[in-house]
């Protein structure tokens, strides 16, 4: 391994071990997107309130995000996904989920979609919150060991030219068991994953009925 994948790696990983994500206050001054309710069909274009936005910044090896935005469930547990997109001109009719279920569904997978961990956190008594996350280039810390991402390792090649989509993924009421390893966290108390309304894969009959709640794509 080189010394610049090496500290790409560390730094990956002290993010993603140390709190989970950064809580920091938001710098509006950065290009913004609107943040959404996640519809399983991603069609639905329904805000999460007028105040809601997500930031992103690119720099050298990295991308960043930060998100403000509300309604989540207090004392629920939640996690953060990145869904890259490493090239988007092969995404069809623009890079969102309809690429990803194609590539589960095919096994072909032509942008060179990858899902990684990119944080959690416990949801707030007013149900707002505010933090960022930031990929790296060639780290693929977060990789799941769960399906229906298993396969799905593709770390960021060029972050001055990916396109991504993260979404916050609700698994019910924390508990104070300590979480699982980083590469078992998509399933994390989880019954099922479904899209479309259909269930993908089972994971436990007395899981909770995971969603995944808020999105933003970053073009």
């Amino acid at each position: 391994m080189t010394l610049r994948l090496s500290m790409l790696v560390a730094a990956a990983v002290a993010l993603i071990v140390g709190a989970g994500v950064a809580t920091a206050a938001i710098n509006r001054g950065l290009p913004q997107t609107p943040v959404w309710l996640d519809d399983p069909a991603h069609e639905s274009g329904t805000a999460v309130d007028s105040s809601a936005f997500a930031t992103q910044q690119r720099g050298y090896y990295s991308i960043t995000t930060q998100i403000h935005s509300s309604g989540l469930t207090p004392g629920h547990r939640y996690t953060i996904w990145w869904v890259i997109f490493n090239d988007p001109s092969a995404c069809v009719d623009g890079c969102d989920y309809g690429d990803l279920d194609s590539v589960l569904e095919t096994g072909e997978n032509p942008a060179g979609i990858g899902v990684h961990f990119a944080g959690t956190f416990v949801g707030k008594p007013n149900g707002k919150v505010e933090v960022g996350t930031r990929t790296l280039e060639h780290a693929k810390v977060g990789c799941q060991n769960s399906l229906p991402f298993k396969s799905l390792c593709n770390p960021v090649i060029d972050a001055a030219v990916i396109e991504a989509t993260v979404f916050i993924r609700d698994h019910g009421p924390a508990t104070e068991e300590p979480l699982p390893a980083v590469t078992d966290l998509f399933s994390y108390g989880c019954k099922a994953y479904t899209r479309n309304g259909e269930v993908v894969v089972s994971y436990s009959e007395t899981g909770y009925d995971c969603a995944n709640v808020q999105t933003w794509h970053l073009p």
